[in-house]
């Protein structure tokens, strides 16, 4: 690459202000129409719809979420009215007492299940004839008897 002479440089630099100045110049124009557009824009019948529109939305939008907050309350009581219903029918204290009655009854089933199958040890658990001829409980001769 050549190197520039101080006079080019010195042009260039001359070229690069005038070219700033230009663009600074143009850009300050395009922002003062811009403003002055919008600002005559936003007065017209389209703002003013807008405005109506947004403020309807808004009072919607309020109203939806003062209904929704109601009904997050009677969800709280509801939940709150749900959480005390074990207290309220006693369930607990029931529970505990049908645990106890359950003991007594199943311990109590089970004393005469194992009392009778000590009266009948050669039926107790043999779940068919075949079984029980084959653990040596049928003689034919025996058979005539029953």
């Amino acid at each position: 690459m050549a190197k520039l002479t101080a006079e080019q440089k010195a042009a260039n630099k001359e070229i690069f202000k005038a070219r700033d100045r230009a663009y600074n110049a143009r850009k300050g124009a395009y922002r003062k129409a811009r403003e002055n557009a919008l600002a005559q824009y936003g007065t017209g019948p389209e703002k003013k719809a807008y405005e109506e529109a947004d403020a309807a939305f808004n009072q919607a939008f309020d109203r939806v979420e003062a209904e929704r907050r109601a009904i997050d309350d009677q969800i709280r009581v509801l939940r709150e009215q749900q959480e005390g219903l074990r207290a309220k029918h006693n369930v607990d204290t029931l529970a505990d007492a049908r645990r106890k009655a359950s003991d007594v009854h199943f311990k109590g089933r089970m004393a005469v299940e194992a009392r009778i199958d000590s009266e009948y040890p050669d039926v107790a658990g043999v779940h068919s004839a075949v079984e029980w001829a084959a653990n040596g409980h049928f003689t034919p001769e025996l058979a005539e008897q029953v």
